[in-house]
């Protein structure tokens, strides 16, 4: 199979390419599981509640008549101040193994940038091929964000010693710990489902920032609560009548180790009583199911400081981001953006702020 620009061609994704495209993520990709792939499609693309005509759900690379590539694309709103501005989030980029290191891959990328108006892509290591990739194809980086891990047991640092098997499950706990603030007017409360109060606690988080990529109520239930993959827990934490501050993880065991996730953490950036409590209330309950280790990614220097008191620290690879926007919706960005700040990102690699907007698009118009 030869793939060149003379014989290649990028189209909308159609339904009537997915039996296609399904058999390059079986043949190209570890997850999602191969007996689920459609189940997989159906959440993450179809049931997103930001999905819209006009939008195809990606791209496909053709050639001879062939799928040899995808790349999907996740609609999703900007709150820019007061402005909301559209735009996708590119996920899932496979090559048929036959066709890979001939340009298809760039093709893809460089056909959802001129696309969209904004397009973002983010999760994969800043020195990997998709990130060259993604540049080559005229997409712009951004500082790469650090992933944050807390060691909970010694089980990953005493394996390799002697008596391993006794020496693996010491409790890290006491270390550090963060301990739950004496406020009697806050009450936690773990929660089935993100109530109407989220979406004011919301719209204070996103005002505090330049650009947010939104959540709400329907996105947090659609991306979490609706996941068929994996069960994530919602900690909330109240001040009277309304909802102060909100906490997203999830347990994953494996055979070596068991660790923990902190996908969201939504508090007010001046609110250090309620991320405290947050915090020390999931890390209390990552211990009481057992995990090693924790992980999360923050953008947000106030909660990259929270993090460090509680004893995250930065290790291992990086995590890249980068962004393509046409020449209008910069302009359109550049008018609105206050930069305001940053806040998490840490969604399974998805970003919930995009961090330093201003600076790139005024890099961009200048």
């Amino acid at each position: 199979m030869i793939v060149s620009d003379a014989t290649m061609i990028i189209d909308p994704c159609a339904e009537s390419d997915l039996p296609a495209v399904f058999d390059i993520y079986r043949r190209t990709m570890t997850f999602p599981p191969h007996d689920r792939v459609d189940r997989y499609w159906a959440w993450k693309i179809v049931a997103n509640p930001e999905r819209r005509a006009g939008v195809p759900d990606g791209f496909v690379a053709r050639e001879g008549g062939d799928v040899i590539g995808s790349i999907g694309q996740i609609p999703v709103l900007l709150d820019v101040g007061d402005a909301v501005v559209p735009a996708v989030w590119a996920v899932d980029l496979i090559v048929d193994p036959r066709a890979q290191g001939r340009g298809v891959a760039k093709a893809l990328f460089a056909r959802q940038r001129e696309s969209n108006a904004i397009a973002l892509s983010t999760g994969y290591a800043p020195d990997s091929v998709t990130s060259r990739v993604a540049r080559g194809a005229g997409f712009q980086g951004f500082p790469t964000l650090r992933y944050l891990f807390k060691m909970l047991t010694t089980r990953l640092v005493a394996r390799r010693l002697p008596l391993a098997a006794h020496l693996g499950r010491i409790p890290l706990g006491a270390w550090r710990r963060v301990r739950r603030p004496n406020a009697a007017r806050l009450r936690c409360e773990e929660l089935t489902a993100f109530p109407p109060a989220f979406d004011a606690l919301w719209r204070t988080v996103a005002g505090e920032t330049a650009v947010a990529v939104r959540r709400d109520r329907r996105t947090m239930t659609w991306r979490y609560l609706d996941n068929p993959f994996d069960r994530y827990r919602v900690l909330g934490v109240w001040d009277g009548a309304a909802l102060a501050g909100c906490l997203v993880f999830k347990v994953v065991r494996h055979e070596r180790l068991t660790y923990g996730a902190i996908a969201e953490i939504v508090v007010p950036a001046a609110d250090e009583l309620t991320r405290q409590t947050l915090l020390a209330w999931a890390l209390e309950e990552l211990e009481r199911a057992g995990a090693d280790i924790v992980k999360t990614l923050a953008t947000a220097p106030h909660l990259e400081r929270a993090l460090g008191r509680a004893g995250f620290y930065a290790f291992g690879s990086r995590c890249d981001f980068v962004i393509g926007a046409v020449d209008a919706a910069r302009a359109a960005l550049r008018q609105r953006v206050d930069p305001a700040g940053w806040y998490l990102t840490k969604g399974d690699c998805d970003l919930d702020m995009v961090p330093d907007f201003m600076s790139y698009v005024g890099a961009e118009a200048s």
